[in-house]
């Protein structure tokens, strides 16, 4: 009686055991295939990590492993200068990421990517108000709808974000850049003594900043542009 019971729960032990055996092949195949994409990645062989990180992408019904592998392939594409497949990674997190924290984080990536990497000032605008609609960094991202215009050379529409910005920050920061700009603007309009005047302030009440940024050239470029050519030499 007794050996019959302990030969009972063998059996049972012995299926369990084969159960489990089962269930880990099951999962196998995947998570061995993101452990050598992430092998691939960190020995930089991208054309490998590429490959199966896109197959996990497609293949596995596992919301954290494709949305790590997006993330992954956003840093090969970043490092290979893809920048349009970068761009469909971000739309993918966008769209797919059940946090929205990580959606809006991947659409600020997205739009950065548009103004320093492509140039892209009308679709950088565009996504920048989206975000400033979200709540998201608004006054970083009004900051950066004012360079927008001013790289497109609307002036007047790039000074009138920057007041929007200078109104709603007490950020140090965000007012020394705004302030810088519209320095640039007025020096771009061929407004010398108003750029002079913009850039002295900055020097005086931000002496750190103005200092890493090199403003005390722009105020000589003024000052020469203006026919100060003493003033600018003893700037410089």
């Amino acid at each position: 009686m007794w050996l019959s019971s302990t030969m009972k729960m063998m059996m049972r032990i012995r299926y369990l055991l084969i159960l489990i055996s089962l269930c880990g092949c099951l999962e196998k195949p995947e998570t061995r295939m993101f452990e050598q994409a992430t092998k691939a990645y960190q020995s930089k062989d991208y054309k490998k990590a590429i490959s199966l990180f896109e197959k996990l992408i497609l293949s596995t019904n596992q919301s954290d492993v494709r949305l790590e592998s997006a993330e992954k392939l956003i840093s090969i594409y970043e490092i290979q200068g893809d920048f349009a497949n970068k761009r469909k990674k971000l739309q993918f997190i966008v769209v797919n990421s059940p946090q929205r924290s990580q959606r809006i984080q991947a659409k600020q990536k997205m739009v950065d990517m548009e103004f320093f990497k492509l140039k892209n000032y009308d679709l950088a605008i565009s996504h920048y108000s989206e975000l400033i609609e979200l709540g998201f960094n608004q006054n970083k991202n009004q900051l950066m709808i004012a360079r927008c215009y001013y790289y497109q050379n609307n002036f007047d529409q790039a000074l009138y974000e920057l007041e929007r910005v200078l109104k709603s920050t007490k950020s140090r920061g965000l007012r020394f850049e705004a302030e810088l700009l519209k320095g640039h603007i007025q020096f771009a309009e061929k407004k010398y003594k108003k750029s002079a005047m913009v850039y002295t302030d900055l020097i005086e009440h931000y002496p750190t900043e103005a200092k890493k940024n090199f403003v005390l050239l722009n105020l000589a470029m003024s000052q020469e542009e203006d026919g100060l050519y003493a003033q600018a030499i003893k700037s410089v």
